[in-house]
């Protein structure tokens, strides 16, 4: 199946298209991919949803997208008398602008407070993510609509793993600006995403830090920071922004970000690094004792963690206050006591 784009629109706006079930509705904009249209339509009712148009067949949808998926519902004539019925996905339509946007935007006005603000809504989105049994596919900002209310939603799935998937190979291995270099078609399970998250997170919270570094290093597609220079040792900004993260205390996107450099896309211990970046930590009423995780020291108190274990090292606590040591630099964590 090879549909043009005109002739999917000639049909859409068309009073006289014809339709298995869509009935009453208008096509208010459309955005052309590389192998799909993505509709807004409007019903008469006012509900706007996003109808989703395939330039050419492409495999595993029902398993996607379940009965979102409209099978045989708009029927494409030719100039020659015949046609065919083709397949299309509804949807819920998400009103905002992609992440990429969001950043680019932010970025430029020297927006920190925002940039950080889209940092830990992508740190919450991401944590839930992993901890589902299906995986995006392509994840990367163009990928993710932000809301007005700032919240974040997955858009694009056709790349989608799936447990009903398990043993097949992937259609497609996603952007490659935003997926570990090693990513073969074989791979093809619930870790998917788990490099492209990491990247995503690290170059929000840099930029949260530093707004400038996007006019001075992202490339025309907003890509700050590139995986196989990462993994080659070949990309200065990296390196860079692992001191920024270490100079600032900031140890959980430090430990995020050294994952980039994993020569596997696999990064078992992400879940537990982004709990760590979103944790509040735990007032006490006893002074904290030393807790070690994975090589790395932090402090607990009364069974609860105070401090996350994430510091190359850390001194037992004197009046409220510890030393600890992260990439070099030394800091002084107070407790909440």
């Amino acid at each position: 199946m090879i549909i043009s784009i005109n002739e999917y629109l000639r049909v859409l706006k068309s009073p006289n298209g014809l339709f298995r079930s869509l009935r009453d509705f208008r096509l208010l904009e459309y955005h052309v991919g590389n192998s799909a249209i993505v509709c807004k339509i409007e019903f008469s009712d006012g509900r706007c949803r996003m109808l989703k148009c395939y330039l050419r067949s492409k495999p595993h949808l029902r398993e996607i997208y379940g009965d979102k998926l409209l099978t045989d519902e708009i029927f494409i004539p030719y100039n020659n008398g015949s046609g065919q019925w083709v397949d299309v996905v509804l949807d819920r339509w998400h009103d905002g602008t992609t992440l990429s946007q969001a950043i680019r935007l932010a970025s430029l006005k020297g927006d920190s407070q925002r940039l950080n603000e889209l940092a830990t809504a992508f740190d919450r989105l991401a944590l839930q993510l992993l901890r589902e049994d299906w995986a995006h596919g392509d994840l990367k900002p163009d990928n993710i609509i932000v809301g007005d209310d700032l919240s974040l939603h997955l858009i694009d799935l056709d790349a989608c793993y799936m447990p009903s998937l398990n043993g097949s190979k992937s259609i497609e291995l996603g952007t490659a600006a935003w997926q570990h270099p090693e990513r073969l078609a074989c791979d093809f399970n619930r870790h998917i995403d788990d490099y492209s998250i990491a990247l995503i997170s690290t170059t929000l919270h840099a930029l949260a830090i530093d707004p400038s570094l996007y006019e001075k290093f992202a490339d025309a597609e907003g890509v700050l920071l590139h995986p196989a220079q990462i993994i080659r040792g070949f990309e200065p900004l990296f390196e860079q922004i692992l001191h920024i993260f270490a100079s600032k205390g900031m140890a959980a996107q430090l430990r995020i970000a050294q994952l980039l450099d994993s020569r596997a896309y696999i990064l078992p211990r992400l879940a537990t690094l982004l709990h760590y970046s979103l944790f509040t930590p735990s007032q006490c009423d006893t002074t904290p004792e030393l807790l070690r995780e994975a090589g790395l020291w932090g402090y607990a108190a009364n069974g609860k963690v105070v401090t996350a274990p994430l510091y190359d090292l850390a001194f037992t606590p004197r009046n409220g206050t510890a030393q600890v040591v992260l990439h070099g630099y030394n800091h002084t964590i107070s407790f909440k006591m």
